[in-house]
């Protein structure tokens, strides 16, 4: 099953596309990365999707585009955020799973990855989680911090744009590929970009509204620069009355792009919005739909992708696309448990 996509746009989108990517050839941008191993799949690195979106972020300028994407580039560089999705440890990935938003394994009526998040997880205390979050150095360290004999294998601390960075990266190497190469998609010959966050408000606080201004300013602008166009909708759900003066708070740390994408329901509103775009089975019971399923927990696939796949779910920890020698994508799962590197088959797209 193919899991790239013709840009079928406008010619005006097209020839911009193209101009783009003649750019970004010219700055050697379109080779492999540091930390991209031979047989990983460029999934939200510098395939065609990823340059449509940087492109579309900026409104068809390939100058503008390219740019913001030579950023994004430096950024992961310097970040080193292709090697540490591969050496993070697991427990530490999965702890992380339950602060930031993530895919539930299910789509929207036109095929977007459902994510999900819970404003009450994002407390001040979690946020400073990512101190704790450790990865397995490649290469002995002289940091004093950490260990390097055989019995303590040399772990290095992260940031918090790194992590983020991390969670990201699942959604945009793993979920929106999957969901793009379903063979029920709407529109399969439009490239599949972004995904829809459903977020929990329903336990918000006003002292909360402090605690995320920085978490949200982080984000939002790690969104923006590095994952344009990677959110259609951050839809959040069951409102408090107190809404207004929390949006007060936070707005002003938020990036304006990211910002445009909220919509704000009560919980009167829910079930009747969201049902328009996902159906019940797909749609978690806090929402009025059918699916059991809390933030936090591992991928709950619909049917459509455990038969493309062959396999009832997903494994915890960073998961990546890669091409086996029949050029088939498989998923296989990384990161590191007891100083030891994963490189686990989880399932074959068929």
């Amino acid at each position: 099953m193919a899991m790239d996509h013709d840009c079928d746009e406008l010619p005006k989108e097209k020839a911009a596309l193209a101009t783009f990517f003649q750019l970004c050839a010219e700055k050697n941008l379109l080779g492999r990365p540091d930390g991209l191993q031979d047989d990983d799949a460029n999934f939200a690195i510098n395939d065609e999707t990823t340059l449509l979106r940087f492109l579309r972020a900026r409104r068809h300028d390939p100058a503008a585009a390219l740019q913001q994407y030579v950023e994004a580039t430096h950024f992961r560089k310097d970040k080193q955020t292709l090697a540490i999705y591969d050496r993070i440890r697991v427990a530490d990935f999965e702890a992380a799973r339950g602060v930031y938003p993530h895919w539930i394994g299910r789509r929207t009526k036109h095929g977007l990855p459902v994510c999900l998040a819970h404003v009450g997880n994002i407390t001040k205390s979690s946020i400073q989680g990512w101190k704790e979050v450790r990865y397995l150095d490649p290469t002995p360290s002289d940091d004093p911090s950490s260990s390097s004999d055989a019995e303590n294998p040399p772990l290095r601390s992260i940031d918090i744009l790194q992590l983020a960075a991390l969670m990201f990266d699942h959604l945009t190497r793993v979920a929106i590929p999957l969901c793009a190469a379903v063979d029920d998609r709407r529109e399969k010959d439009t490239p599949l970009t972004g995904s829809v966050i459903l977020a929990d408000a329903s336990t918000l606080t006003m002292m909360q509204g402090f605690d995320l201004r920085g978490f949200a300013r982080d984000v939002s602008g790690l969104l923006s620069m590095c994952y344009p166009e990677i959110i259609d909708k951050i839809i959040i759900c069951h409102c408090p009355a107190y809404m207004g003066a929390i949006w007060k708070i936070v707005k002003g740390w938020i990036d304006p792009v990211t910002a445009t994408k909220l919509v704000f329901l009560t919980s009167g509103e829910v079930y009747p919005v969201l049902s328009e775009i996902i159906h019940d089975e797909d749609l978690p019971v806090q929402f009025g739909g059918k699916l059991e399923f809390q933030h936090g927990m591992l991928p709950d696939l619909d049917e459509s992708l455990r038969r493309a796949l062959r396999c009832d779910g997903l494994v915890p920890g960073p998961l990546k696309c890669v091409h086996d020698e029949q050029g088939r994508v498989k998923i296989v799962a990384v990161g590191c448990v007891d100083g030891q590197v994963r490189n686990e088959h989880v399932a074959t797209l068929e």
